[in-house]
């Protein structure tokens, strides 16, 4: 008995040490900038394009431990005040983010995931709007055409309704047929510092 007890003690260090080389492998990667691009579509109820654009600033950050191709710690910022879309959709992309009364859009990401063949699906929390739900974004990751850097490129649906997205509705653009759905790709190039 006084055996079992003793090992117990000795399995726990060794997988706090495991868990701790296997974190010491991993690198931190930080895209600036001028290496993230933002951009979102919104679909009518019939899903067809209605309208889109970009936010022009942006940050991102994440560990990736190249051996294990494990992906952890990921943080990507987005400065909605530097929205850009067609001037006949710029005001309603503009009302639809609410970026002057929320002027920052957040992913962040804390569980760690396996990319098998550079792809999975990454699980966070979203902050659009003014409010914070469960999301899930499509990852992608690959080595960028720099030595050292890597391109990461995730991209996800949400619900206009889910983050209280709402338009008011003008006469010349009523909200009539305005879909639920909005795509957001969000794409960093990042590196090891």
């Amino acid at each position: 008995m006084r055996t079992r007890l003793a090992v117990m003690p000795f399995l726990a260090i060794l997988g706090m040490v495991s868990a701790s080389a296997a974190m010491a492998a991993a690198k931190t990667y930080y895209a600036p900038p001028q290496q993230c691009k933002t951009s979102f579509l919104v679909s009518d109820s019939a899903l067809k394009q209605l309208f889109s654009g970009a936010f022009q600033e942006a940050t991102g950050s994440f560990l990736y431990d190249e051996g294990s191709a494990a992906l952890s710690r990921l943080r990507f910022a987005i400065d909605a005040r530097s929205l850009q879309a067609p001037s006949s959709s710029l005001g309603r992309s503009a009302a639809m983010f609410a970026i002057t009364q929320n002027p920052e859009i957040n992913f962040v990401s804390d569980v760690p995931v396996t990319l098998k063949d550079g792809a999975g699906a990454i699980k966070g929390t979203l902050s659009l709007h003014g409010k914070s739900q469960a999301a899930s974004f499509d990852a992608t990751l690959s080595k960028a055409e720099k030595r050292g850097q890597l391109r990461l490129t995730l991209s996800g649906k949400v619900k206009r309704e889910a983050y209280g997205m709402t338009v008011d509705p003008t006469p010349e653009q009523p909200e009539t047929g305005l879909g639920d759905t909005v795509s957001l790709t969000l794409e960093m190039q990042a590196i090891a510092p």
